[in-house]
């Protein structure tokens, strides 16, 4: 049991080179406690089958028979990603992009060093102007905060226990994944239940199925309004692509933009329209409008309005799979800009079952979707957690009983 005078040291705080630190933890720099360790060069056509992965910059690059380093390790990226932590379990081999770190293991617990190089942004201390660069001279003067071994241990371990929870998600999410992905590639090509089936210009498809292009099944293909956005609520929300992204829309951080009433009703969004990014790194990418509130859709995205005979959450099932990718892999691949027009979109083409089976086809995939989105919102839980004992652990703001 800690003494009562060791309870208050851990409730007092001194000031230092980075800020207030408890008074029995010391601040060194890192030269005095690590060495940061030149990794060694192996081209991809040098490497031979093995058990042992290969770190670059920017993580796992591959494997190797061979190791370099005993694990566990840490491998900071000096070139490329310069600054980049990453963290091995096993032996590894850096290759030449990259430092490994070697540890006073008297003095820090390697886990614990791992954490506060994360929040130390080696990144921050790149002095190259040209490919970004990390000075190993320079980053050895940071600064490190250090309490006793034991309670480093412990500060490691409280966060090894939640990244060991973030990795779990993260497989149970790849997991799911791969699940839907099967299961769309079944039914978008074999349905539910059919014994006949016929090939078309999209593949093999039920022989009752039909083959048609958006633009018999949709409203015209339609571009956004073209405002500049305002963080005052002057009109509007204005949804761009930049806001779309894979976990969805967060609506409170999406800008506002001045609509005239007599253009507003003609882009007003609603919920089933379906929204395309004409160009940029997401060239292709679809989103469903499932709830939104007064909002207009920007001019670098496209609006598809589904007619009767089409089931919006079927739809935008086509747009997430393979079917549909291939064929705008392969107009972006003809188009000098490399986007997509509304006229190309127009001349998609798409499966088209009955309506009773698109409504079971779209239960089946969005089941699946809903637990990928359980498991994305437990791991932003996760990550906020794991953000929030980093900032109060790795500082002292908040001890542990020991």
């Amino acid at each position: 049991m800690k003494s009562v005078d060791s309870l208050k040291t851990q409730n007092r705080f001194k000031k230092t080179e980075i800020g207030e630190i408890p008074v029995d933890w010391e601040v060194v720099k890192l030269r005095d406690a690590i060495s940061f360790n030149y990794g060694e060069g192996l081209p991809e056509e040098k490497r031979a089958p093995g058990p042992y992965p290969v770190y670059g910059s920017n993580g796992v690059v591959g494997f190797h028979e061979k190791f370099l380093v005993e694990g566990p390790g840490i491998i900071v990226g000096r070139k490329g990603t310069a600054g980049s932590v990453v963290w091995s379990f096993d032996n590894f081999w850096p290759i030449d992009t990259t430092y490994y770190i070697l540890w006073d293991k008297h003095k820090v617990n390697a886990r614990y060093l791992y954490y506060q190089l994360q929040i130390l942004n080696l990144a921050r201390l790149n002095t190259s102007t040209g490919v970004p660069g990390l000075n190993r001279e320079i980053a050895l003067n940071a600064f490190l905060p250090l309490p006793i071994l034991t309670e480093q241990t412990k500060i490691a371990e409280i966060l090894l226990t939640v990244d060991t929870a973030i990795e779990k998600i993260d497989a149970s999410i790849e997991k799911n994944r791969e699940l839907k992905k099967g299961l769309m590639h079944q039914l978008l090509t074999r349905g539910i239940g059919h014994t006949k089936f016929k090939k078309t210009e999209i593949g093999e498809i039920p022989a009752d199925w039909e083959v048609k292009q958006i633009h018999e099944i949709c409203e015209k293909p339609q571009y956004g309004f073209t405002a500049s956005a305002n963080d005052k609520p002057v009109g509007p929300k204005l949804l761009r692509i930049t806001d779309i992204q894979d976990e969805g829309v967060n609506w409170e951080t999406v800008p506002y933009c001045e609509c005239p009433d007599s253009l507003k009703t003609d882009y007003l969004l609603h919920v089933g329209d379906i929204l395309f990014a004409r160009t940029g790194a997401t060239t292709g990418k679809s989103f469903l409008i499932k709830e939104c509130p007064e909002a207009v859709f920007a001019s670098y995205l496209i609006r598809v309005i589904t007619k009767e005979t089409i089931i919006p959450d079927y739809l935008f099932l086509v747009f997430d799979s393979a079917i549909y990718w291939k064929q705008i892999n392969q107009q972006i691949g003809g188009s000098a800009q490399g986007g997509v027009n509304a006229s190309s979109l127009a001349e998609l083409k798409v499966p088209i079952p009955t309506k009773p089976e698109q409504k079971e086809i779209a239960r089946i995939i969005t089941s699946t979707n809903q637990e990928i989105e359980s498991a994305n919102l437990q791991k932003r839980i996760l990550e906020n957690l794991k953000k929030y004992l980093m900032n109060v652990l790795l500082t002292g703001k908040q001890r542990i009983n020991f």
